[in-house]
């Protein structure tokens, strides 16, 4: 029987997110030199540079989408959607090495024919359930669709892209997320 691995997931794709951050890409490299684990060991958990780097993702949207998940299953009016609406800037305040894998790296990056075929699924299914529930806001609101995608994902998105990679969130940011989101979601 094997040795149990001592590789935890969570520190790897946050050490990959800050080295991302710091030096604008991932090295297996820089990732060993940060978490003193062997590059060999990364090779025999993930494969690849860019598995790795799909899984960091999927974790990152996956924690992301969590909290977001929450906070707009809740909201039957569009000032209870206002707390979904900040989660985007929340959670890169929480996660500020994770911010940049979340604002920076998006799902067609990692839909390509090097992808392994259940990774893939995942990575092509990720989302799914968070658009369901963006419909469902929509219908609960009277809200035209785009209108609700837009306010609760590409508005706030957008955001936190201002400042991500280099510079943190500034709580400043959320008033003009929420001015954004009622913008979107103000007419019929």
């Amino acid at each position: 029987m094997g040795r149990k691995s001592t590789l935890d997931d969570r520190t790897i794709f946050a050490a990959a997110g800050a080295e991302i951050t710091c030096k604008g890409g991932l090295t297996l490299q820089g990732l060993s030199q940060a978490t003193g684990t062997s590059i060999g060991s990364f090779y025999h958990r993930f494969g690849s540079r860019e598995t790795l780097l799909a899984e960091a993702w999927l974790h990152t949207v996956r924690l992301f989408q969590s909290g977001f998940l929450d906070a707009l299953r809740d909201a039957s009016s569009i000032a209870a959607g206002e707390r979904a609406a900040l989660e985007t800037p929340r959670f890169c305040r929480a996660n500020p090495d994770m911010a940049t894998i979340l604002a920076c790296c998006r799902q067609a990056e990692f839909l390509n024919e090097g992808t392994l075929g259940a990774l893939s699924k995942e990575i092509a299914a990720v989302n799914d359930e968070v658009a369901q529930e963006i419909r469902w806001f929509a219908k609960r609101i009277g809200r035209p669709l785009l209108n609700c995608q837009l306010a609760l994902t590409a508005y706030p998105l957008a955001a936190v892209r201002f400042f991500v990679p280099h510079d943190p969130v500034p709580k400043s940011i959320d008033a003009e997320v929420i001015k954004a989101y009622r913008a979107a979601l103000s007419g019929g």
